[in-house]
Order: C-alpha cells, then sequence, then structure tokens
C-alpha cells in the first residue's frame, strides 16, 4: 500500500537507515526483481494468496543471486477433507482470498527453478502457540477494559480472525510451513 511505503521511509529517514534500505510499492501479481542482485528474498503470509504462485517463484528466481536464499513462512493446504468447515470458516475472514497449495508443490516448484531445499518444516505448533500468547499477553494489557462501543468492533473481528484461524490449524485442514530453499543458478554474475 502507498500510504504505508511513505510512512516506512519516512521511518527510515527518521533512524537515519535510508540509505540501506529502499521501500517501494509492488504487485505480487506483476513484478520484476533485478537480476541476480539479491542474497536472499523473504515471505511470509503472501504466497498462499496468489493466484499464480509459478510467476512469482519465477520472478524471485531470477532476482537471486547464484547461492542466494529464499525463506517462506506461510499457509500450506493441510490433509483434512477440502469441504472442512473451519477452513471455509478461516477462508472467508481473510481479506485476500488464500488458494493454498501443500508444502509438496512449493518444494516441487522451487526445485524446478534450480533451488535446493535447506529448510521445510511443519511449524503450525509454534505458529498456534505464538497466536495463544499473543492474545494472552494482550488481554493482560490495562487498556483493554476502557475499550467499549465502537472502539471495541475492530478488536470483535480480530478475535475472529484468530478463533478460526485456531480452528482451522486444528482441524488440519490448514498447516503453518517454514520453508528456506538455496538457488543454485549460476547464470548471473556474482556480485
Amino acid at each position: 500500500h502507498p500510504d504505508l511505503v511513505k510512512a516506512g521511509a519516512t521511518c527510515l529517514r527518521k533512524h537515519k537507515a535510508g540509505l540501506n534500505v529502499q521501500l517501494a510499492a509492488y504487485d505480487p501479481e506483476n513484478f520484476a526483481l533485478r537480476a541476480g542482485f539479491y542474497d536472499c528474498v523473504m515471505v511470509r503470509e503472501l504466497v498462499s494468496t496468489l493466484s499464480n504462485k509459478e510467476a512469482f517463484f519465477q520472478a524471485v528466481s531470477v532476482g537471486l543471486k547464484p547461492f542466494a536464499q529464499v525463506v517462506i513462512a506461510d499457509f500450506v493446504r493441510g490433509n483434512a477433507p477440502d469441504s472442512d468447515a473451519n477452513l471455509r470458516g478461516w477462508m472467508a475472514m481473510q481479506e485476500h482470498k488464500p488458494l493454498l497449495w501443500p508444502s509438496d508443490n512449493y518444494v516441487a516448484s522451487l526445485t524446478r527453478l534450480g533451488c535446493t531445499m535447506l529448510v521445510t518444516m511443519d511449524k503450525t505448533d509454534l505458529y498456534r502457540s505464538l497466536l495463544l500468547r499473543s492474545w494472552r499477553n494482550f488481554l493482560d494489557h490495562p487498556e483493554l477494559p476502557r475499550l467499549r462501543g465502537r472502539r471495541a468492533l475492530p478488536l470483535l473481528g480480530e478475535v475472529e480472525r484468530c478463533i478460526r484461524t485456531l480452528a482451522a490449524l486444528d482441524s488440519g485442514a490448514l498447516r503453518y510451513f517454514y520453508i528456506c530453499a538455496q538457488s543454485m543458478r549460476s547464470t548471473a554474475p556474482i556480485r
């Protein structure tokens, strides 16, 4: 979102980090990276929403230096049936409609693009515990009892999203995976 990029750039200038970091908005469904330029690309909870995951991975792989890494933390399809009501409830709450792949599809796609898998881990239990710990910490916040009326409505939406996420994770229809792959392409010059 352009406003978020502008706010981020302002923050970077304030902390004198703007010389080392560049922020820009992009469309993950249609973008290109500078070829052979990046040491690492990190993607969190985005690939699961893309309609053309293969094109996204292709664009990322072109941008990686040889032996660079791509790190993904995202939701993947679990083993429960497609008809799982918990999964449908979770999907209905998402801002961008998820198009879930099983974790094996991520591995296959990255392998086809010349990457070697370094780590593929189901982090569902850790993700679930982080959600619960975050809410537990939030409930201890002193301002919480003062939230009333309209000010409490966004909080109720977040509570519902969290409960639906936990239900989908617990049903096995939704999993949270961590994937780290290394580019083995040697077509781009090392910089």
